[in-house]
């Protein structure tokens, strides 16, 4: 997440360790419009997934859990929501063509695009992929991005990992 930031420049707002990334103050900020007009919002936590009832998936921060209908009632308007966390994108189908996900619940609530995970990542090939796909986002431009653009970015930093002979497992996922 520091890698993060650090790319995004000064106007990132970072959330971390456990008086800062939590619950509460995503709720609050959210609450006060800090969560609209987003480039990017970037959550390196652990997902809690409950394959029987999805509805009771959600993500850990320090002060507990944010829910699949936290998500789901949030104030967001954002580029893209990124979930580096293990099985962000696995979720049950519904009947009908929807998947109900943690990933899912981004795009309810106001994502345009969602980066996540279907099986578990190890944290430093996160790290690396994350570092490589930021740094081909526009986090600096005005506006909405062109469509296909996390694509392009998340399809170039695969290439990049794939091409330093990092292991399926460390950019596939």
């Amino acid at each position: 997440v520091q890698a993060v930031a650090a790319l995004a420049g000064p106007g990132a707002r970072l959330l971390w360790g456990p008086e800062a990334a939590t619950r509460a103050a995503l709720l609050s900020l959210s609450e006060g419009g800090g969560l609209r007009g987003l480039g990017a919002l970037h959550l390196a936590t652990h997902a809690r997934l409950a394959h029987d009832a999805p509805s009771r998936s959600a993500l850990l921060l320090a002060d507990g859990d944010l829910t699949l209908y936290d998500i789901l009632n949030l104030d967001l308007a954002a580029g893209v929501v990124t979930l580096s966390a293990c099985d962000g994108a696995t979720g049950r189908a519904l009947g009908g063509n929807e998947l109900m996900s943690l990933a899912w619940a981004w795009l309810q609530a106001g994502a345009r695009t969602v980066v996540a995970s279907l099986w578990p990542v190890a944290d430093e090939h996160a790290v690396a992929l994350m570092a490589e796909f930021y740094g081909r986002l526009p986090l600096h431009a005005p506006g909405p991005w062109p469509p296909g653009t996390v694509a392009a970015a998340l399809a170039g930093a695969q290439d990049a990992r794939r091409a330093r002979g990092a292991p399926l497992h460390a950019w596939a996922p």
